[in-house]
C-alpha cells in the first residue's frame, strides 16, 4: 500500500453540474440539489451492514448490481457530487437515457452527462438503496488509469443518507444508519464544511521555504493523490512537471513535489506527495486516498463531522514513482501504453517515449500483472528492470535503473 503513482492524479473529483436542460414532460424531474434527494434505502438486517472492499490505486471499490445488472464494480467516491453509471455500460444494457446536462472533472474542459429515465435500485451486501436517480458518463478514461473495469461512481447522495466508515486497512465499509452511529474512540473530529455537496475540512500546510498556512481542502476518497494544493508551486524543493487533472476531463499539465507538512486539527501528516494543478479551484486542494488510506475515517455529513483514527501506518514514508512513467491500460491489449514520460527520469534517459506499448517487464507479460502491481515494482530506487516494448510495429529491449525523483 501506499504507492505513489504518477498518472493517477485524480480520480473523479469534484463532479458538478451547471447546466441541465429542462425535463421534457412525462419525464422525472431532478432535485435542485443531491441534499435535497432523500434517497430510500432497507438494510438486510438492523440499521447498519459490513462488507468488504477493494482498493486499486489508493481508490475504495464496492462490488454491487444495479437492477439486476451485474456484479459490478462502484467507486466510492466523496469528490463526486451524483452517483453514476457508465454511458457503454447503460447503452449495452437498453437502460433508457434522458436530458443533457454538462459536467466538470478533476481535468479542464467539460463533458457531456445524462441521467437514467427511471430510477434504479442499488444494491450493495446487506443494503438496497432505492429511488436511486444515476447520471450517466463515460467512465472510460477512469478504466484506463485504474486498469480495471469502472461500471459506476457512488458519490454525494450516498455520504448524505448514511454514515460511512471506510477501514482503508482491513478493506472493509461499514454502512450505518446516521441515528444508529456512534463515533469512535481515539478519533480526531474535524468539522465538515459541505459545499456543492463535496465535504471540505480546514488545516494548517506548509511547503519548503514558506511558513504553515491555513488551508481548506476537499476531503476525495475518489482520487488516488496525497494532500494537493496551488501551494506546492512555490516551494523550494525539488518539482517535477508531469500531466495533472487526470480522471474526467482533458490532461493539462502541472507539477509535482512533497510537502512538509499538514495540520488536521492535532493529527501531523509530514512528506506527502502534492499536485498541482487539477481543471479547477476544487480540484486542485484536497486530500485523497494516500493520506486517507492512514486511518478508518467516518464521514457523516448529518452532524457535518469527520472523524480520522489514525491506523499502524500513519506515520509510514510515502513511497513514490522512481521510473518518471506515466501508464495506462489498453482494454483487450496485452500491452500497456506509456502517455507521458517525465523529463530527466530514467525512463526518459533509458530511451522509452510516449505511446511505447510495454508488453513485458522482467521477461513477465503484462497480461499476467496488474497495472497496480507494474506500477509498485517501480518505487523501489537501485532496481533495474526491463521492458520489452513496442514502437511502431518493431519490438525493443530497454533497460530501466529506478532512482528517486521527489
Amino acid at each position: 500500500m501506499n504507492r505513489m503513482i504518477w498518472p493517477s492524479l485524480l480520480v473523479a473529483a469534484c463532479l458538478t453540474f451547471p447546466t441541465a436542460c429542462p425535463a421534457q414532460e412525462g419525464e422525472p424531474q431532478l432535485p435542485a440539489t443531491v441534499q435535497e434527494n432523500v434517497i430510500g434505502h432497507r438494510f438486510a438486517r438492523g440499521n447498519s451492514t459490513t462488507f468488504p472492499i477493494e482498493i486499486c490505486n489508493h481508490t475504495i471499490f464496492v462490488s454491487a448490481r444495479i437492477d439486476s445488472l451485474g456484479p459490478l464494480w462502484l467507486v466510492l467516491d466523496s469528490g463526486a457530487s451524483v452517483s453514476s453509471i457508465d454511458r457503454a455500460l447503460a447503452d449495452s444494457s437498453g437502460l433508457k437515457v434522458w436530458g443533457q446536462a454538462t459536467g466538470t472533472g478533476a481535468g479542464t474542459d467539460s463533458f457531456s452527462v445524462g441521467f437514467l429515465k427511471k430510477n434504479v435500485v442499488v444494491h450493495l451486501p446487506g443494503l438496497a438503496i432505492t429511488d436511486q436517480t444515476l447520471a450517466v458518463m463515460d467512465l472510460s478514461g477512469l478504466q484506463a488509469i485504474l486498469g480495471r473495469a469502472v461500471h459506476g461512481i457512488l458519490g454525494a447522495d450516498f455520504f448524505y443518507n448514511f454514515v460511512a466508515t471506510l477501514d482503508y486497512e482491513h478493506r472493509k465499509l461499514i454502512v450505518a444508519e446516521p441515528k444508529s452511529f456512534h463515533a469512535p474512540a481515539r478519533a480526531e473530529v474535524l468539522p465538515l464544511e459541505i459545499k456543492d455537496d463535496l465535504p471540505f475540512v480546514h488545516g494548517r500546510l506548509a511547503v519548503r521555504g514558506l511558513a504553515a498556512q491555513d488551508v481548506r481542502l476537499l476531503v476525495d476518497t475518489g482520487s488516488g493523490d496525497g494532500v494537493d494544493h496551488p501551494l506546492i508551486q512555490k516551494s523550494s524543493g525539488t518539482l517535477l512537471k508531469i500531466p495533472t487533472g487526470v480522471g474526467l476531463g482533458r490532461e493539462s499539465r502541472g507539477v509535482v513535489g512533497r510537502i512538509d507538512s499538514l495540520e488536521l486539527g492535532g493529527l501531523l501528516i509530514r512528506g506527502a506527495p502534492s499536485a498541482c494543478c487539477g481543471g479547477s479551484e476544487t480540484s486542485s486542494a484536497l486530500i485523497g486516498g494516500r493520506v486517507l488510506e492512514r486511518f478508518t475515517p467516518s464521514f457523516d455529513y448529518g452532524s457535518k463531522r469527520l472523524f480520522l483514527v489514525p491506523n499502524r501506518h500513519l506515520a509510514d514514508p510515502f513511497p513514490s514513482d522512481a521510473s518518471g512513467l506515466a501508464l495506462r491500460a489498453e482494454p483487450g491489449k496485452s500491452a500497456i501504453r506509456v502517455a507521458w514520460v517525465i523529463d530527466g527520469s530514467p525512463a526518459k534517459e533509458a530511451g522509452i517515449v510516449a505511446d511505447d506499448l510495454i508488453t513485458t517487464v522482467d521477461a513477465t507479460p503484462v497480461s499476467a500483472l496488474t497495472l497496480d502491481e507494474i506500477r509498485f515494482m517501480l518505487e523501489r530506487p537501485g532496481q533495474r528492470h526491463e521492458f520489452m516494448i513496442v514502437r511502431r510495429g518493431s519490438p525493443l529491449r530497454i533497460e530501466v535503473t529506478l532512482r528517486r525523483l521527489i
